[in-house]
């Protein structure tokens, strides 16, 4: 009898171990592309996927189904997304050459789409700095706008490089990668610190200088690389040292980071591509590959719990909850590092929270069962203070009942909490 529950015991373990082994594998989403997911975007719950051959796709369920929303693009490749606030871009590539490309906004979520001022121009990347939108165009020019399109200025003194590749910023500074096959003077990792009026290199300890791609995360900046002795390349100091991060003979084709997670794409220079992780800063690299089937990864992406990867055969997901991933922690600031007054409030409040670096940041309402009622911002911030209004006299940001809320903020892989009473 002992034996007999002995294996009973062992059968059901085996069985538990097969179920989530079988539970930790990437999922394949149902985009309605047949050609490639480029590139993502996200606002508040909203996930947005970039293609080759439909426009523009959103989920709403992180990641489960997928709907085109494409009213107003023209029938070109959409190779960048970037969201400010509630405002999505889009940047769109005509390989064609019919004079289609350029950028376009939707404010309502992809519902529609209008063609900004920047017209007949191709877009290779995207970035976000603040409320400013920064580009990297075809003909490797860099544009930015700081009213929605609006209007543009062009950026390149001192940005002598003719092959562009990659942007990034960390809210503060922005950053541009070359992308030659080969070391020359003019290649490597481009730096302004004056909100593009002037541009200079920052190469210092970068022994493969064929760039990428790029993501920051407060004062980390982290460059994917072509295959040399680094795939990854990491500046703990906004760029002004940079130390390589193991992975030879890889391409490091697209970057992720949350907390001290950094997860890569790469690519053998062939036709295989995979994801690889580090939790110790390239001390040592995991691959967490298993059920992924992908030739080349375009854009890597955090939404929610998931890790998503949008790839030349489309969108995959795979929670994070099921890889061996360092657990973003509470911050231990100081008590009531985020204030609100009036607190209780009838109609609004205003949220103020001091930023010690600068990074992407997330500020949302949400009930006491941890439903999100309200997203107050997306994207990125500089350091110091910073103010948001919740205004429940307005439809988009009400909460439904009077009650007591929770504010939640954040930031370079750290969470504030504080709550707030409305009563009317």
């Amino acid at each position: 009898m002992k034996n007999y529950f002995r294996l009973l015991l062992l059968t059901i373990a085996l069985l538990c171990s097969a179920d989530q082994h079988a539970r930790s594998q990437w999922v394949h989403a149902t985009v309605p592309s047949k050609a490639s997911a480029n590139c993502f975007a996200v606002i508040g719950t909203n996930l947005f996927a970039g293609t080759s051959d439909t426009g523009v796709c959103i989920s709403t369920n992180n990641g489960t189904d997928w709907t085109r929303v494409s009213a107003g693009l023209t029938h070109c490749p959409v190779t960048a997304l970037a969201a400010i606030s509630a405002n999505l871009f889009a940047g769109l590539y005509d390989y064609q050459m019919t004079g289609l490309g350029g950028v376009f906004l939707s404010t309502n979520n992809g519902t529609t789409w209008s063609k900004t001022s920047l017209k007949n121009a191709d877009i290779k990347a995207m970035a976000v700095s603040g409320t400013t939108l920064w580009i990297v165009t075809g003909d490797n020019r860099i544009m930015f706008s700081s009213n929605n399109g609006s209007t543009w200025k062009s950026s390149s003194n001192g940005l002598t490089s003719s092959s562009l590749s990659a942007i990034a910023s960390d809210g503060v500074n922005v950053f541009v990668g070359t992308a030659v096959e080969r070391n020359t003077p003019d290649v490597g990792v481009f730096l302004s610190t004056n909100g593009g009026t002037s541009w200079k290199q920052s190469n210092n300890g970068l022994t493969n200088t064929t760039i990428y791609s790029l993501s920051a995360s407060g004062t980390n900046v982290y460059a994917g690389a072509f295959i040399g002795d680094n795939a990854v390349y990491a500046s703990t100091n906004s760029g002004t040292q940079w130390v390589g991060e193991g992975l030879a003979g890889y391409i490091g084709t697209a970057l992720a980071v949350s907390g001290s997670n950094l997860f890569l794409a790469t690519a053998d220079g062939i036709d295989q591509g995979s994801v690889q992780l580090t939790t110790n800063n390239g001390t040592t690299w995991m691959e967490v590959n298993t059920g992924l089937s992908t030739a080349y990864i375009n854009a890597i992406a955090i939404g929610g719990s998931y890790l998503f990867v949008f790839s030349n055969d489309g969108v995959w997901r795979r929670p994070l909850a099921e890889m061996p991933v360092d657990a973003v922690e509470p911050s231990m600031q100081a008590q009531h590092a985020i204030t609100t007054y009036p607190n209780p409030f009838s109609q609004s409040t205003q949220i103020t929270f001091t930023s010690q670096a600068a990074g992407y940041a997330e500020v949302s309402i949400v009930n006491m069962l941890g439903v999100e009622v309200a997203r107050l911002l997306t994207g990125e911030l500089g350091a110091g203070e910073h103010s948001f209004l919740w205004d429940c006299r307005g439809a988009l940001q009400c909460a439904p009942t009077d009650g007591v809320y929770e504010c939640l903020v954040r930031m370079n892989g750290q969470v504030e909490t504080l709550p707030v009473v409305m009563i009317r």
